[in-house]
């Protein structure tokens, strides 16, 4: 497969969701019975330089499910998805895994494509900085949400009527990451409507692929 265009990206944090159920009664969001347990392969999602995330799958999973997955737990689309074992892309999605021989401890590799993602540095006002990576055909609400989880203490209680604005304009949440601008280095400022002692006021900076959020 042509890695022209494509840039590869493992999760940024590990996410207990990818696992299954343990037996000693903790539990997680996939459960397997005992039939089910003999079929499970546990694999590793990551790149060079970048802790591995384990994930724990069946092997009559089809591909189509996995990705659905990893757009559940990770917020990357299911169609800008390309999963690669061995470099070759698991491209037929309706296919289980286990006919593309996927066994236990397996790297496999997921590919976006450059032009699709959007890398967000965040700086709060209080000086924490967060980064986290953003499909620009999601939407201002995800965009919200994503600040909420991954924030700090002025960003974990963002609500429905907290906006955005860009150079005066309020940002409806249904509107697209790709449409806020479409010029380079195009600042936008983020205005998030708080009680006066917890008001954020902040900068988005748009440059080529990036986003930059910086608190004043």
């Amino acid at each position: 497969m042509s890695s022209a265009g494509v840039i590869a990206l493992a999760p940024m944090t590990e996410d207990l969701a990818f696992l299954p159920i343990r037996f000693d009664g903790s539990r997680s969001a996939h459960c397997f019975s005992g039939s089910q347990l003999q079929d499970s392969i546990l694999i590793f999602l990551a790149v060079p330089g970048a802790p591995p995330m384990p994930m724990s799958v069946l092997g009559t999973d089809s591909i189509a499910s996995v990705k659905l997955r990893i757009q559940r737990f990770k917020g990357f689309v299911v169609t800008k998805q390309r999963l690669v074992l061995d470099g070759h892309e698991l491209a037929r999605n309706n296919c289980p895994v286990k006919d593309y021989g996927l066994a236990d401890g397996n790297v496999l590799h997921l590919v976006i494509r450059l032009a699709d993602l959007r890398v967000i540095n965040i700086e709060t006002a209080s000086g924490k900085k967060f980064q986290f990576q953003v499909d620009q055909t999601r939407n201002v609400k995800y965009l919200k949400s994503k600040l909420a989880v991954e924030g700090d203490e002025d960003l974990d209680s963002l609500e429905d009527d907290d906006k955005l604005e860009y150079e005066g304009e309020v940002l409806e949440d249904h509107q697209l990451i790709a449409d806020i601008s479409n010029k380079d280095d195009a600042v936008i400022h983020l205005f998030i409507r708080k009680p006066a002692k917890h008001q954020l006021v902040a900068s988005l900076l748009l440059s080529s692929n990036q986003l930059w959020l910086t608190g004043r």
